[in-house]
């Protein structure tokens, strides 16, 4: 539902900037001066942004329909369009959107030189392109890999600190078809992973270590902290909690 709005909100930003009065959407040049305004063809810059926003909005209205359960190619091609779009406005917006005709827009100065304005803005571009390429890397990728031993289970998980939890401090372990994570305290949160402190109403504190698309869980209870766990699809955290009952009978 709140993907949907959002969709719903980004496609109305896009109407407005398609007609060509949403400048004061445009960050950086909704705060310039009048004179760094003046730069810049507002009709264009309206137009390319509208675009870039509109491709966007089209990918989250198709994430939208597929609700909690996006298969994960359309999660990478998601992040793929993100940063393709951000860094086309980007490129755009430094390039066609600007106008040729005004005294402050001459390709280059006495100071610099062709040249380094072009390594300038590639080096500017790259980099942008390199935080975006980052953040999607982080949000969309990334495992939880849980390792039985002879005398703990570790568990292994992507840009977050791993954890071990020793068969004889679990007192019990249960399988749950469906649980509310609560509120994140301290940890990972990504369309992909869930990892860290989490708070919620059944179990107060504990640990979770889990994907964030399977709703199949297990619960690991401890002397302190109860330790949640779960892999990438309801069968295969079945087939999980079948090994760990069997590890927990050995003791």
């Amino acid at each position: 539902m709140i993907l949907w709005l959002i969709t719903i909100l980004c496609a109305v930003l896009t109407a407005l900037l398609l007609s060509g009065k949403g400048d004061f959407l445009i960050a950086g040049y909704n705060t310039a001066d009048a004179k760094t305004k003046a730069k810049y063809d507002k009709k264009k810059l309206c137009l390319t942004t509208g675009i870039g926003l509109g491709v966007m909005t089209v990918m989250m209205a198709v994430l939208a329909v597929f609700q909690e359960n996006p298969p994960d190619i359309l999660l990478l091609l998601f992040a793929a369009v993100i940063v393709l779009s951000c860094l086309g406005m980007l490129i755009a917006g430094n390039t066609i959107c600007r106008r040729k005709d005004m005294p402050g827009n001459e390709p280059y100065t006495a100071k610099e030189s062709p040249k380094k304005m072009r390594i300038r803005r590639i080096l500017y571009c790259a980099g942008t392109a390199a935080v975006m390429l980052f953040s999607c890397i982080l949000l969309f990728t990334g495992h939880v890999i849980v390792h039985l031993g002879d005398r703990s289970m570790d568990i292994d998980i992507s840009y977050w600190a791993d954890h071990s939890v020793a068969y004889e401090d679990i007192t019990s372990a249960e399988l749950l078809d469906a649980m509310e994570i609560g509120r994140r305290t301290n940890g990972l949160g990504s369309p992909k992973l869930c990892g860290g402190n989490f708070r919620n109403d059944e179990f107060g504190d504990y640990l979770l270590y889990a994907y964030t698309k399977c709703h199949t869980y297990i619960a690991l209870y401890t002397g302190g902290k109860t330790v949640v766990v779960n892999d990438s699809t309801p069968e295969k955290t079945k087939e999980l909690y079948g090994q760990i009952l069997d590890k927990l009978g050995d003791q």
